[in-house]
Order: C-alpha cells, then sequence, then structure tokens
C-alpha cells in the first residue's frame, strides 16, 4: 500500500512559519511535531539488537528531514532535551541500520548527556548507550568512550536483566 504525502512550497512554507511564529504558537507546534514523531517511532518497537521491519525503515527514511529537524529543535536553548533523549532513544537503532553512523553519535552522546538522574540506569539509558558505543568505534575507533559506554550498556542489561541486549553487547 502506498501513502500519500504532501509537501509545501517553500514560499507557502516560509509564510505559514511565519504567521505561526506571529501568532506565539510557534513553540508549542514544534513540542508537538516532536511529540508526534516519538509516538510514531515507539509504535514500532525499535530497539539495536533487533532487525526493524521495511515497514519501520521506510517510515524512518521518508520523515528523516523531519526527525532531523525535531532532534534539532530538542537539543537547542529554546527545545527539551529530555524529550530529545526519548526521541534520540526510539530512532538511534535507525540511524545504525541505515548506516547514519556519525549522526548516530553525535544524537546519542547529547542524548546521554542530557538524561537526568530518574533515566540513569534505565531501558532509555541502555538503548543510547548500546547505540552510542558501536556507531563512536566505527567513526573513530576504539575510543576510551566507546569502552565506556559498553561497560555502562553491559551493566544495565544485566541490571535490568536484558538477555537480547547482554547478547547483542557482548557480540
Amino acid at each position: 500500500a502506498t501513502t500519500l504525502r504532501y509537501r509545501l512550497l517553500d514560499t507557502t512554507r516560509t509564510y505559514a512559519w511565519r504567521k505561526l511564529t506571529e501568532s506565539g504558537e510557534a513553540l508549542k507546534i514544534l513540542r508537538r511535531h516532536c511529540e508526534y514523531l516519538l509516538y510514531a517511532l515507539e509504535q514500532f518497537g525499535v530497539t539495536v539488537w533487533a532487525p526493524p521491519s521495511l515497514e519501520t525503515v521506510g517510515f524512518f527514511v521518508s520523515n528523516l528531514a523531519n526527525l532531523r529537524a525535531a532532534l534539532d529543535w530538542c537539543f537547542s536553548d529554546e527545545g527539551d532535551t529530555g524529550l530529545g533523549a526519548k526521541l534520540t532513544g526510539a530512532s538511534a537503532g535507525l540511524f545504525i541500520q541505515v548506516g547514519l553512523l556519525t549522526e548516530c553519535v553525535t544524537w546519542t552522546d547529547r542524548a546521554i548527556h542530557a538524561l537526568g538522574g530518574h533515566s540513569q540506569g534505565t531501558r532509555l539509558e541502555l538503548e543510547l548507550q548500546a547505540c552510542f558505543a558501536p556507531s563512536i568505534m566505527v567513526t573513530t575507533g576504539n575510543v576510551p568512550a566507546a569502552r565506556t559506554a559498553l561497560v555502562r550498556a553491559l551493566d544495565i542489561a544485566e541490571r535490568l536483566k536484558e538477555a537480547p541486549m547482554q547478547l547483542y553487547l557482548l557480540h
């Protein structure tokens, strides 16, 4: 089944954005955009240790520009880094699967540093660390940050009794 997608002309998009900004609604819409993408990606249940479905990869690829814009906003001065960490956690495995490892390093590093105390040791941190480690190993080499991320991820996976993730990390 094909999905119908609509696009705006750049001039129309610019005009609409100007009107949205003038109305004072821009930040609310930017947040909703991020929340929508997070909700949609969470429905796929992506994790780094399991290959995604073709539908999942198709959604990711067709929404890559939207995802990048959402992550840019989340990690900006006016954004929400907590939402950015969740959005990164839901998409990091897909960045790896499609070979965008440099981007995976960038987003997961930002997300890991944005995690609050309540998110440390959770499945979210586990996914972020487990995606950061192999991405930085491939792009930069066997640097200390890769080892630190692997050890941290393995520790979390053991405490959470996440056997598939433990096998992935040990591999």
